[in-house]
């Protein structure tokens, strides 16, 4: 055994001199001072096969009108748009009371799909002769319940018409006070 010493102590010492010297390292840019690198042209243009005179095509007159499918409501700038809304007290029809946050957001896509029919229908438009930007269909929380209400009438006889048309697509619909837009 001691004579295997000298051999250990000798590969100890060979292993922590090769451990502890650090690899060689190699610029990654060159340092020599020759001419034979390449450098890139200041000008381009003699390199490039590129034809501008497509591209040089007079531009379209913008004044030309556009048609679209987009409400013009939504096309409207702020300044164009002149419906002031104030809140002020009336009656509202509420259609819903429930306690399940998700039956309220699937019966409130369904009250805007049929006030989109209603709206549709010009002969109603005597029972609701307000213009609205937006469908009168509203979702409030006031825990723990979700109501959903429809529309914005200033006194209870207006409410009261518009109730009967309600009140064929939603039996349980009765008139609300509470808070509304005015415009």
């Amino acid at each position: 055994m001691t004579k295997s010493y000298p051999i250990i102590i000798l590969m100890v010492f060979l292993i922590g001199t090769l451990g502890c010297s650090g690899p060689t390292v190699s610029p990654l840019i060159s340092t020599a001072t020759d001419d034979s690198l390449t450098t890139a042209p200041n000008d381009w243009s003699t390199n490039e096969e590129f034809d501008i005179a497509p591209y040089l095509d007079p531009l379209q007159n913008a004044s030309e009108e556009r048609f679209h499918d987009v409400p013009d409501i939504l096309v409207m700038t702020d300044a164009e748009v002149d419906i002031p809304a104030e809140e002020g007290q009336g009656f509202r029809i509420q259609i819903l009371a429930t306690l399940d946050k998700l039956g309220a957001d699937v019966a409130f896509e369904e009250a805007l799909v049929w006030w989109e029919s209603f709206d549709a229908d010009s002969s109603l438009r005597d029972i609701y002769t307000q213009i609205e930007p937006e469908p009168p269909v509203y979702l409030d929380f006031r825990p723990p319940y979700y109501r959903l209400r429809i529309g914005n009438f200033l006194n209870r006889s207006d409410a009261e018409d518009f109730l009967g048309v309600i009140q064929r697509n939603y039996e349980g619909a009765f008139i609300a006070p509470g808070t509304i837009l005015i415009r």
